[in-house]
């Protein structure tokens, strides 16, 4: 893991200035602890129509996930499934170049059962019975795919290395230091020359480093700002994921006298998630414009694979002491998550096989060099932070409703264990880098005979403590509905949008560059409902 960690090919969905929060020692999973936690509410077409807006609702299938309370309120069994259409857009900005992406899938959003034991309205007795629902829901979506490209103006990543590397010993190089080390890309220099150079060309095409008076004084290249700012290269790569979680919900809803309604569930949650990334340096080219011929390109790809299964418990409550008012209240105990993390990556360097580099007078021809790395397993545990929520609902008489929800959620709270290696650098990066935030849920429906038109919005305010850009999520959405007796049939359509900062690596100044993201998500969703 150390190996690969120290790749130092990072996603920042935070501002750069957040580097100086992130504790020395760090392997970087405390980025999939915010991810894994950031869930949403997903669910049936009626509910993502709205806004994800229900804890006050009741009624519906994802209540058994977000507030099992509204179980409660069902006179019948329903089966309900969900198919989801998922339209994924990244625009990219990087170095002055605009590039965008698209990437679709499709998945199940929602599927389920409520068993309703109920009793008849002429039965007597303030407890009215309540309804049981084996169910699952689509709560985090990891699609997406985004490509930056263009010139460097300032720095190479091979800046990068160089400067980790700082006065190690060539023999104690580790992760990509050693890689680059080995390829050539740095060598040992001696900056007290005439010539500031640390490498130079002879006319048969041999690399020499500059010998120096035999005292260690750091690294050089024959790239970049550290050592030939004149040949800087053009950089592109791409970042893509896929994957979902998801959660199983076995929950319980009872009604107690049409007023109180209260209800409790177990949660199994499952985690899918790989990400891939490559990131390359080519056409190296000196200030004329002019390409340098002596390197092809430098090319780094990374795979990181990460499955889980976790569990934790909903209790929630609703009260309606009108028929045109409903408060409810929901809690969410933490998610204990145990993950199995696979991740690997090759370096590979591509030189003009014309010229080769000589090693202790042992001339050694260039060409393709290229490393693989060994599959590394590790194993750690999640908690995620808990979740409290509050929901408020007016209906209009049969016309419809108003409902809008607030969720409490302190991202701060997640915390890291493992028997493999060492997550102190990382939950201490977990307190340093998130805090609480306050998530909101607005939304409508409008009701004609047999049809529903429906509207709603969501905001997921930004989990950072410090960020130079609104790392928030905002969600707008909009259905329509048709229910009968027997059965009924939702559609909804919800459009997210939020942005993020890539830095494919990291230098001490601050001087990286940084590849600004602006995702945008379409969610087509139809619910099919069949009453028994």
């Amino acid at each position: 893991m150390k190996s690969l960690i120290s790749l130092g090919l990072t996603i920042l969905l935070c501002s750069i200035s957040a580097l100086a929060q992130i504790e020395p020692g760090s392997f970087g999973i405390y980025n999939e602890a915010l991810l894994f936690s950031r869930t949403n509410p997903g669910g049936s077409a009626r509910i993502l129509g709205i806004g994800g807006s229900h804890i006050a609702l009741g009624g519906d299938i994802s209540s058994a996930n977000s507030n099992p309370a509204g179980l409660g309120f069902f006179n019948n069994s329903v089966f309900s499934f969900t198919p989801s259409f998922n339209f994924h857009e990244s625009d990219t900005q990087f170095r002055g170049n605009s590039t965008n992406t698209f990437k679709n899938n499709f998945n199940i959003n929602n599927m389920g059962v409520v068993f309703n034991n109920t009793k008849r309205d002429i039965e007597s007795g303030k407890f009215r019975g309540g309804s049981v629902s084996l169910s699952f829901q689509r709560i985090n979506d990891f699609h997406n795919e985004f490509n930056f490209e263009g010139f460097s103006g300032d720095n190479s990543i091979i800046d990068s290395f160089i400067e980790t590397a700082g006065s190690t010993n060539p023999g104690n190089l580790t992760g990509q230091d050693a890689l680059a080390y080995d390829h050539f890309l740095m060598d040992l220099a001696d900056y007290d020359l005439p010539t500031s150079e640390p490498f130079y060309i002879e006319d048969n095409g041999v690399i020499y480093p500059n010998p120096g008076d035999g005292g260690f004084e750091g690294y050089g290249s024959p790239f970049g700002r550290e050592s030939n700012p004149s040949s800087l290269p053009r950089q592109s790569g791409s970042v893509r994921s896929k994957g979902a979680q998801y959660q199983w919900n076995i929950s319980y809803g009872a009604n107690y006298d049409d007023l109180i309604y209260f209800g409790g569930g177990l949660g199994i949650q499952s985690i899918s998630y790989t990400r891939e990334r490559a990131f390359i340096e080519d056409q190296f080219a000196f200030d004329d414009g002019s390409i340098d011929d002596l390197i092809n390109e430098l090319r780094i790809d990374d795979r990181l694979r990460i499955n889980g299964i976790g569990i934790n418990a909903t209790a929630g409550v609703i009260v309606r002491p009108v028929d045109f008012l409903r408060f409810g209240l929901s809690y969410a105990t933490p998610t204990f998550s145990s993950l199995n993390e696979e991740s690997d990556y090759q370096f590979s360097t591509n030189w003009n096989s014309s010229y080769s580099y000589d090693v202790g007078g042992e001339v050694i021809g260039l060409g393709e060099i290229s490393d693989q790395s060994d599959l590394t397993i590790s194993n750690y545990s999640l908690r995620s932070p808990s979740k409290l929520s509050m929901g408020l609902a007016f209906f209009l008489g049969k016309s419809g409703f108003i409902t809008g929800d607030v969720e409490f959620v302190d991202y701060s709270n997640a915390q890291l264990k493992s028997n493999d290696f060492s997550v102190t650098s990382d939950n201490r990066s977990i307190n340093n880098l998130y805090k609480s935030t306050t998530n909101l849920r607005l939304g409508g429906e409008f009701r004609l005979d047999i049809f529903r038109i429906r509207a709603g919005y969501s905001y997921q305010a930004d989990p950072y403590l410090n960020n130079n850009i609104d790392n928030s999520i905002s969600r707008i959405s909009g259905g329509i509905g048709y229910r009968v007796k027997d059965y009924y049939v939702d559609l909804a359509v919800a459009k997210t949008m939020s942005e993020a900062l890539f830095a494919p690596y990291n230098l001490g100044d601050g001087t990286e560059p940084l590849a600004e993201i602006k995702n945008s998500s379409t969610n087509v969703a139809v619910t099919l409902g069949f009453k028994f």
